[in-house]
C-alpha cells in the first residue's frame, strides 16, 4: 500500500499534482482546524466542506482518504500528531510525505517527521511563482526531495 501524507492550505493545484503523480492508495490530508482566536475555518474545510471537496476533485474513493488535524502554528504539537499517525502506516508499505501546502509550521512538522522516519519518500511540488503567493496553475511539477 502507498500512503501519501500531504499538508493542506493555500491553493489546491499542487496537492492535486502530488496525488496525480504519486497515485497513492490512501491519502492523509494534514490540516488545520478552526482558528480559536478568530473562528476562521482552517484547511480542514478545504477537504471536508468546500464544494467541491478536495477528495472529490482528486477523484479519491470514499475510504481512501482521511483528515489528520494538527495545530496550524504549533510545530511540536503537529509533530506529535503526525508521528502518531505515521506509526500506523510505515509497516503497511511506502509512505510519501509532500509538504507543499499548509502553514510553515505544518510543513516543517511533516518534513521533520519524514526526516526521522526510515524508508520514506519526501516530495515537494514546485513551479513558477509570478506573484510570490502561489505556484502558477498548470505549470507545477512534483519533485522527490
Amino acid at each position: 500500500m502507498k500512503t501519501l501524507f500531504c499538508t493542506v492550505g493555500g491553493t489546491r493545484d499542487p496537492i492535486l499534482t502530488a496525488i496525480r503523480e504519486h497515485g497513492p492508495d490512501r491519502v492523509v490530508f494534514v490540516c488545520s482546524g478552526t482558528d480559536v482566536a478568530t473562528g476562521a475555518p482552517g484547511s480542514r474545510a478545504e477537504v471536508e466542506t468546500k464544494n467541491p471537496s478536495l477528495p472529490a476533485v482528486a477523484r479519491l474513493p470514499e475510504g481512501a482518504w482521511e483528515v489528520l488535524e494538527v495545530p496550524s502554528d504549533d510545530p511540536a504539537g503537529a509533530i506529535l500528531a503526525i508521528e502518531d499517525r505515521v506509526a500506523r502506516s510505515v509497516g503497511d508499505g511506502l509512505c510519501i510525505f509532500d509538504y507543499t501546502g499548509g502553514t510553515k509550521s505544518m510543513s516543517a512538522a511533516l518534513f521533520f517527521v519524514a526526516c526521522q522516519t526510515p524508508d520514506v519518500q519526501v516530495s515537494l511540488v514546485t513551479g513558477p511563482r509570478s506573484d510570490l503567493v502561489q505556484v502558477v496553475s498548470g505549470l507545477e511539477r512534483m519533485r522527490l526531495v
